[in-house]
């Protein structure tokens, strides 16, 4: 296998890892940044045993790198390895990369090099290991590798290295080559970046994907993140993903998606809440035209979700749970679950439960007591609002109708 050390400035850390991460789909073994040593190690040794056990030393110049100390320590030790066997074998081994306009070093100014993009720096990639390949095809006893490594893993590997780093934009695009590679535990986690990027319909195909891993710990996890992705957009985003869609799980028969939120809830994940809240919504809805809605079933799943002790989705699930209940004409057992909400603090679902119970008290002919809980929903800061305040203002609204 060939084999390579990127030598580079922590600036220029998300450009040689996008080099590196090329190389590594195409079969090179890629020695990068201080992930390769171990605890007691002596950097300076450790680092000149590394230039000596791979094929190439591949220096990417910037203007960073030429300022800094420890970059050019690393270059003094290639070319005197490379003096060493060209001396012997006629073999060149450090290869320059040169980014942007910078001055190349004294060492490298005698090399031919390759110009890098900054914006598509892993297009010198095929080009680098073609010249790669042609050295070591060319020394002695050595045939360059014909044996990729698993480029979907590789690509999985480096994205979620980049995004514990915290450079998710590098991440997400590893991540994204990894997924289209069949890799379901990529998906699994490009959903979630893409998810707090604001891509709902996008996050909700990744995890729908990820979902139909054999791998309990991915499918259960996507389960669980594609329900607390319908809870979050029910209110504020519902134009963006249809709960029908979204409660089957990309299309699956009820009864497959009925199989999978009740494995994900009963996995025993700490926010498995979200799957009793998932599998709730797939009966309280018709999820396929020749499938009754089952408002019994919704209510046995969203009161396992309020008895999880789950803080993030308790709100949502008192709200779902009271909602049912309306449904099936408990109404003052609906009146006491929603108050719950109503009466707090908590500004997404405390509005829509103000609402709703105006909405009871409305039917109920209660007027007073209406107004005064639609009043508490226009008050608030929320997209419940607009609707709260036409139902006190206009007395034709549809929310007044009996």
């Amino acid at each position: 296998m060939t084999t390579a050390f990127i030598s580079y400035a922590h600036k220029d850390r998300a450009i040689a890892y996008e080099i590196a991460f090329g190389l590594e789909r195409r079969g090179c073994r890629v020695w990068i940044d201080q992930g390769e040593l171990s605890v007691g190690d002596s950097l300076v040794e450790r680092l000149a045993e590394a230039i000596h056990e791979v094929d190439f030393v591949v220096a990417l110049v910037s203007p960073h790198s030429v300022e800094s100390s420890w970059c050019r320590r690393e270059l003094s030790l290639a070319m005197t390895h490379e003096i060493d066997l060209e001396g012997r074998f006629g073999v060149r081994r450090v290869l320059p990369l040169r980014l942007g306009e910078v001055r190349m070093p004294p060492l490298l100014r005698d090399k031919l090099y390759l110009s890098v993009a900054y914006d598509s720096p892993g297009s010198i990639v095929p080009k680098l290991w073609e010249d790669m390949g042609g050295q070591v095809a060319s020394s002695p006893g050595e045939e360059p590798s014909s044996l990729p490594a698993d480029g979907a893993e590789v690509a999985y590997r480096r994205g979620r290295n980049l995004y514990d780093k915290g450079e998710i934009a590098a991440a997400r695009r590893h991540l994204h080559d990894a997924a289209q590679d069949n890799h379901r535990e990529a998906a699994l986690l490009l959903g979630e970046i893409l998810y707090d990027q604001g891509e709902v319909e996008k996050a909700a195909r990744e995890w729908e994907f990820a979902a139909t891993s054999e791998n309990p710990n991915v499918a259960n996890p996507a389960v669980i993140q594609y329900g607390r992705m319908l809870a979050h957009v029910e209110t504020s985003r519902s134009s963006l993903l249809g709960t029908t869609r979204g409660s089957l799980i990309g299309g699956h028969a009820v009864e497959e998606a009925d199989r999978m939120w009740r494995e994900a809830a009963e996995s025993g994940h700490r926010d498995a809440a979200w799957a009793w809240l998932g599998l709730g919504l797939l009966w309280e809805d018709r999820p396929e035209p020749d499938v009754e809605s089952n408002p019994v079933k919704a209510e046995d799943a969203f009161e396992r979700a309020t008895r999880s002790g789950h803080s993030e989705s308790h709100a949502y699930a008192i709200h779902k749970l009271g909602r049912v209940k309306w449904r099936l004409g408990r109404i003052d057992d609906a009146i006491a679950v929603l108050g719950v909400v109503a009466g707090g603090s908590d500004r997404e679902w405390a509005p829509v439960c103000s609402f709703d119970l105006g909405r009871i008290y409305w039917d109920r002919e209660d007027e007073r007591e209406a107004e005064f809980w639609w009043y508490q929903a226009a008050e608030a800061d929320h997209p419940i609002s607009d609707a709260a305040r036409e139902a006190l203002e206009d007395p034709s609204s549809i929310w007044r109708l009996r």
